[in-house]
């Protein structure tokens, strides 16, 4: 079968100034008689099922009787390739040379089968008399090169497209030396390829940095269909693409500084790279080559701080402000500040009990936002962070919840933004042990909602509501009438409930036990750890009780969240081995991982607990998350 190798890129093609004249395809040949229509569907019918070699014999019956029908031709051509028959493809072509004269797909053609069929010198003459048929034509070489590359004479390729780059220099054929060094596994020379070709197109820059992901991954170029065009992908192509790509890039801004196209798509390929140093220079020099006031560098900067490049991230904010304090990019810079003393925070494991100079940072910055710009939409999303530092880190409950009576507040405030905050205030009141006023909000965003992530963690909220009131039945109807497609983490807390309250409902002898259970895991819920230990150390010594391996994984969760770390690794360790048909076996291994990563801050052993989870859990819902950790703990690469 006829390999395609090449882009046509019709779209970003200069016109050529003679293009080579192809006979245009038709759905079907001519046909007139009923025995002629007869033998052309069941010719087709062959090739559908896969078996071209019974539809040869009677499309060379049909050809026969109309010598000068292309689509009959390339229908009998493609059939005898599709059956291996090169040898016939010669004869084939040189008929239809003879009936239309010298064309150079024609010769092209015969150029591949010629080679196929193992007589390599005719087949280079065929290609050279390919071009002499129309020298000025870039579909000429297209044609050629794509002809060379089907059967795998890559350098050839390269030669044809480069002697067509000679002949007609306005034309570069650019995406198609990309594709034919991509395939020959010339990564350097491919990149070279794509950056000549966008600083002739910078509206391509989608598209060419398209192919430049492809190049990143390893894979072979796709054709306009996006299929690839070579299931093995690139043949010898180095292990890691990256360095010569970079290389590639950096001889382009070399080349082209001025281009705005080639700067935002180097620093676009370092930052695929994660080279962020690399990626906040380019975006500085887009920053003063248009003079947009710093809005690129917040771009970077939040994609840099999503990424964990936190000291990248604040020098680009930073810039930003040192540089257009009064500009309108000043407040996502004084906003991404805030976030990455954020994340810092939460990299360095502060939480209550603990100094935490890096979350008081955050929350000042983000109090520091919200007076200063008090008009800013974004001030609600700085208020209700600063809320959850305050409360979650900082310990201040009182102050958490006016924080987030404040963005409650804001006018025009509606929406998801509504309802985000008062799920908060909720949690808050929650916290607080009114659970009464937590039932009003959450049923509030219910009501609001209806529908959506909100209205599914409001669901589940009321379900948890119920649960740790002793209404079991009223929270296993809610927890069962949820939506199973919703948000990941929430469709996953439904379903543990689900599971507990499933297995338990309804049996009197449980009723004890769990509301035993549904006491400790409110005081887990409101920061009281030590309390939630102490009583489930009571419920796990009154025996051998229904909901033992719930009480023992929540537990370790509390031992954790009392600060009792070597404690909660050693119960979590434990735990598939005591209650090996539990369904929290794969949580209870996903959570070691997790304590030893950012509790124990020991990445050795975190990553060979993260490894093990997913050779023991493969399909659980809790793999893409091990999966992402195990590669960050792993490094670039």
């Amino acid at each position: 079968m006829r390999v395609f190798l090449l882009l046509a890129l019709v779209a970003f093609a200069p016109a050529a100034a003679a293009q080579v004249p192809a006979p245009p395809p038709a759905p079907a040949p001519v046909v007139s008689d009923t025995g002629t229509v007869a033998a052309l569907r069941l010719a087709d019918a062959y090739l559908a099922a896969g078996q071209p070699e019974r539809a040869v014999p009677l499309l060379e019956d049909l050809l026969a009787a109309r010598p000068a029908d292309y689509p009959l031709f390339a229908k009998l051509r493609d059939a005898y390739l599709a059956a291996g028959q090169m040898d016939a493809v010669v004869p084939l072509v040189e008929r239809r040379l003879a009936v239309v004269g010298p064309q150079a797909p024609l010769l092209a053609d015969l150029g591949a089968a010629l080679f196929g069929a193992g007589r390599s010198e005719e087949a280079t003459e065929a290609w050279a008399r390919a071009i002499a048929a129309a020298p000025d034509a870039e579909m000429t070489y297209r044609v050629v090169a794509e002809s060379q590359g089907s059967q795998g004479l890559f350098e050839e390729a390269i030669a044809t497209l480069e002697a067509g780059r000679a002949r007609l220099p306005a034309v570069g054929f650019h995406a198609e030396r990309a594709n034919v060094y991509t395939l020959a596994g010339q990564t350097e020379q491919a990149g070279d390829a794509w950056f000549a070709f966008l600083e002739a197109h910078p509206e391509a820059q989608s598209l060419v940095q398209n192919r430049l992901t492809r190049l990143l991954e390893g894979l072979a170029p796709v054709g306009p269909s996006g299929a690839h065009a070579l299931e093995g992908g690139p043949i010898g192509g180095p292990a890691d693409p990256a360095p010569a790509l970079a290389a590639a890039a950096d001889r382009a801004v070399r080349r082209a500084p001025l281009v705005r196209a080639v700067r935002e798509t180097a620093g676009w390929l370092a930052m695929q790279r994660g080279d962020w140093g690399a990626g906040l220079d380019a975006h500085i020099a887009v920053d003063r080559l248009e003079g947009e006031e710093g809005q690129p560098l917040v771009l970077f900067g939040e994609a840099a701080a999503a990424a964990g490049a936190l000291d990248e991230a604040e020098r680009a904010f930073t810039l930003v402000l040192e540089r257009h304090p009064e500009g309108p990019a000043a407040g996502g810079a004084a906003l991404g500040l805030a976030d990455v003393e954020a994340r810092r925070s939460a990299a360095a494991g502060e939480r209550i009990g603990t100094d935490a100079p890096l979350a008081r940072s955050a929350v000042a910055r983000y109090n520091a936002f919200a007076e200063e710009r008090p008009g800013d939409p974004r001030t609600t999303i700085a208020l209700h962070h600063a809320a959850l530092l305050t409360r979650d880190v900082l310990g201040d409950e009182a102050e958490a919840e006016r924080l987030l009576g404040a963005a409650a507040a804001r006018p025009g405030l509606a929406g998801d933004e509504a309802a985000t905050v008062r799920l908060e205030l909720g949690r808050s009141a929650l916290r607080r042990d009114d659970l009464a006023a937590a039932r009003v909000h959450f049923a509030a965003v219910e009501e609001s909602a209806r529908i959506g992530a909100e209205a599914e963690v409001a669901r589940l909220e009321l379900a948890y509501l119920d649960f740790y009131a002793g209404e079991t039945t009223s929270a296993l109807t809610r927890a069962q009438a949820m939506d199973r497609n919703t948000a990941t983490d929430v469709a996953n807390d439904a379903l543990l409930l689900r599971l507990l309250l499933t297995e338990n409902v309804g049996q009197d002898s449980v009723a004890v036990p769990l509301q035993m259970y549904a006491r400790a895991a409110l005081r887990l819920r409101q920061g009281r750890a030590a309390l939630s230990v102490a009583t489930l150390d009571t419920l796990l010594a009154l025996g051998n009780e229904p909901v033992a391996d719930d009480a023992a994984f929540l537990r370790a969760l509390a031992l954790r969240a009392d600060g009792r770390t070597n404690e909660a690794v050693m119960a979590l360790e434990a735990y598939p081995n005591r209650y090996p048909e539990s369904f929290l076996v794969e949580r209870a291994r996903f959570y070691r991982a997790e304590v030893l990563e950012r509790d124990v801050r020991d990445p050795v052993a975190a990553r060979s607990a993260y490894d093990d989870f997913l050779v023991r859990h493969p399909r659980s819902v809790l793999a893409p998350e091990a999966r992402a950790r195990l590669q960050a703990l792993s490094g670039p690469g």
